[in-house]
């Protein structure tokens, strides 16, 4: 046949053959390549066996110069997932419920990526953005943190507990979480509030979002090869394909696989920008990995509908295509490597500048509204005066001595090897350092009555009345009584046991306790003993402050000196001042020279100043009757300064005057 002949041949043949024709011309010049090699490769090793240098020999072979340009042809397999189902979807014998159950695992697929992006694009998911919790943390630190209502048994804040981690906390554990999350994420210590160069939680998340960012880059390279790849494939009126080889590909097909990719690059893009959302939100360090391999799980989601659910007879299609030849030239790839570099950089630029960095700023100022400044004061408004009072509270030091309240707690706590039951007893168990009910009446009334309600709550002077080391009365007072006494020891910082070896503590402002259980050791039944703290509302018993009025009754009717008196009216004066502060604070007892004097005088003068001064200046008490917060009456001492004389048995204090001194 004549070259002019085969020319118009060749122009007669359609687009499938010539496309036949080219693949076999191709895949001959890689064999006729291979077998070149191949044949070097034996040329070395027979030299090399025949002591011959290597390049001495010669061996005649073609070297022929290629016929095509220097271009690398780069095999891409299409993908074994439920997008390319539309690629092999009616040109095998699958039946039509084969091909209908596959068309609606490709919309599945659709469905499901496209609700999980929904999903985690949606503010119900992604919650307030990090930002709202300055606000919530201001509103908790000015509305609860500093609560005395959350003031725990060691005297501790809530705001100070919180900031330091503690672990028993059943308060405020959000805050408390939040805070800790805040520590590990930025690396700074329990007491700092600046950022250092090493932050665990911002090296994480880059990385979390780099892996992410690269997992998705994957999936939109392989859309990107598989589109070029089938622009390769020759265009005809059906589509062909022969033994796993497309040797033709229709516009309709293509266009719909074009389709396909375009919308599969979009919803990974969603995804990508959902999960960098998703991750640079993310406050827990423990979450990060495993927020981002739950991502990844997303993004797989074609192939677990591939392996789960698609017919076998469109899986052995797709598994048996033959990969497509796609052509390489050196000045492309570099095109892709530069595109490549600026797409991860950016990829990893944006989400730091707009997600990571503002997040960290944030932190911290979240950290700074919970804890910074001053945290162990709490306080109480008193609504009925209009008047926020505050008191300051303990730290978390990590050795102090115990209070009142966790030394109860913790010499009780093992006082039997199981939990206590009614049954096993009428009484309660004794306790050393509180008093135990079985009633929530007799533990609420005892948790909020006044001291000047306890002095009259049980009718004994304790001291006189009730042996505390009776072994005998171990379910009545004499058990009260040891875990009293137990507790005023307590107060005035003493592991003393006995009123005598507590005598030294009686006029201290914390010892309340003891003189309500000393109460004949520290005067409080003693009409000359110094009217401070003689009262009920300071620990007096009212049956003992009862036999003091009854030993004032056969005195005689004058003002001191009497046996015993001038020593407890010196005692009075010079100790009013600091009685005056622990009681008001020294902000409110700040005496000026003038007043300085006037006690000065009160006290040299002797009961005569009573009549010229009757009224206390500062507390607006008056003297011979005393103060119901402070002092008793000094009546006791002065009773003819008093008035005592011009009063009858009906008079309020008459109670303090003897018998004699009254009129009929």
């Amino acid at each position: 046949m004549s070259s002019g002949s085969s020319g118009f041949e060749l122009a007669n043949l359609g687009e499938a053959a010539k496309a036949e024709i080219f693949q076999a011309i191709r895949e001959v010049r890689k064999e006729n390549e291979e077998l070149r090699a191949e044949v070097r490769s034996l040329t070395l090793r027979l030299q090399a066996l025949e002591g011959l240098k290597p390049g001495s020999g010669h061996v005649d072979v073609d070297e022929a110069e290629p016929m095509l340009a220097p271009e690398e042809e780069v095999p891409v397999q299409v993908g074994e997932n439920a997008w390319n189902i539309l690629a092999v979807v009616g040109l095998t014998d699958a039946g039509r419920l084969d091909v209908s159950f596959s068309l609606l695992l490709f919309l599945g697929n659709i469905m499901m990526q496209s609700t999980f992006i929904g999903i985690l694009l949606g503010s119900s998911f992604l919650g307030d953005p990090f930002e709202s919790n300055v606000a919530s943390s201001r509103d908790w630190r000015n509305r609860m943190a500093h609560s005395y209502q959350y003031l725990d048994l060691a005297q501790t804040s809530l705001v100070t507990r919180v900031c330091a981690e503690d672990s028993s906390l059943i308060q405020a554990s959000s805050q408390a979480k939040l805070l800790s999350d805040i520590n590990k994420y930025l690396g700074i210590q329990k007491t700092a509030f600046e950022a250092t160069l090493k932050q665990p939680g911002v090296t994480l998340c880059m990385l979390c979002m780099a892996l992410w960012s690269l997992c998705v880059f994957i999936e939109l390279r392989d859309i990107w090869l598989h589109l070029q790849a089938m622009m390769q494939v020759p265009r005809a009126e059906r589509t062909h394909l022969h033994k796993g080889t497309f040797k033709s590909l229709s516009s309709k097909r293509l266009n719909v696989i074009v389709a396909a990719s375009l919308l599969r690059a979009l919803l990974a893009l969603a995804l990508l920008v959902a999960g960098l959302q998703w991750l640079g939100g993310t406050t827990s360090i423990a979450d990060l990995i495993l927020n981002a391999v739950a991502l990844n799980g997303i993004l797989d989601i074609d192939d677990f509908v591939f392996q789960a659910a698609v017919p076998t007879k469109i899986q052995l299609a797709l598994r048996g295509l033959e990969p497509i030849a796609l052509p390489y030239s050196k000045r492309k790839s570099q095109v892709e490597s530069a595109f490549n570099f600026f797409a991860l950089f950016l990829m990893l630029l944006i989400p730091y500048t707009v997600l990571v960095l503002p997040l960290s700023h944030r932190m911290l100022e979240v950290k700074k509204e919970m804890c910074f400044g001053i945290q162990n004061f709490v306080v109480a408004y008193n609504s009925d005066v209009g008047m926020t009072y505050g008191l300051m509270s303990r730290g978390m030091a990590e050795k102090r001595d115990p209070t009142l309240p966790e030394l109860a707690v913790e010499t009780f706590k093992f006082a039997q090897d199981r939990p206590w039951t009614k049954k096993e007893g009428s009484e309660a168990l004794p306790a050393d350092y509180m008093q135990l009910g079985l009633y929530p009446q007799q533990f609420e009334f005892g948790r909020i009555r006044k001291m000047a309600e306890e002095a009259d709550y049980f009718p004994v002077c304790w001291e006189r009345d009730v042996n505390p080391d009776d072994p005998s009365d171990a379910a009545g007072l004499g058990a009260i009584a040891r875990g009293r006494m137990n507790a005023a020891a307590f107060a005035v910082n003493s592991k003393a046991t006995t009123c005598k070896e507590l005598k030294s503590s009686c006029f201290l402002p914390e010892a309340r306790m003891l003189r309500l259980m000393c109460g004949q050791t520290c005067g409080c039944t003693d009409p000359m003993s110094s009217p401070l703290y003689k009262i009920r509302a300071e620990g007096c018993a009212g049956t003992c402050l009862l036999e003091r009025a009854s030993q004032v009754k056969p005195m005689p009717c004058k003002d001191f000196p009497q046996a015993e008196a001038e020593e407890s009216w010196n005692h009075f004066w010079d100790n009013l001042r600091d009685v005056l502060a622990a009681y008001l604070g020294p902000d409110q007892t700040q005496y000026h020279k003038h007043d300085l004097e006037k006690i000065a005088s009160m006290k040299a003068g002797g009961c005569p100043q009573l009549k010229a001064n009757p009224i206390d200046d500062l507390t607006g008490a008056s003297w011979c009757e005393g103060s119901s917060d402070l002092f008793g009456p000094l009546a006791y001492l002065c009773p003819v300064s008093c008035g005592c004389q011009r009063l009858t048995s009906k008079d309020t204090l008459a109670e303090s005057c003897p018998d004699s001194c009254l009129a009929n």
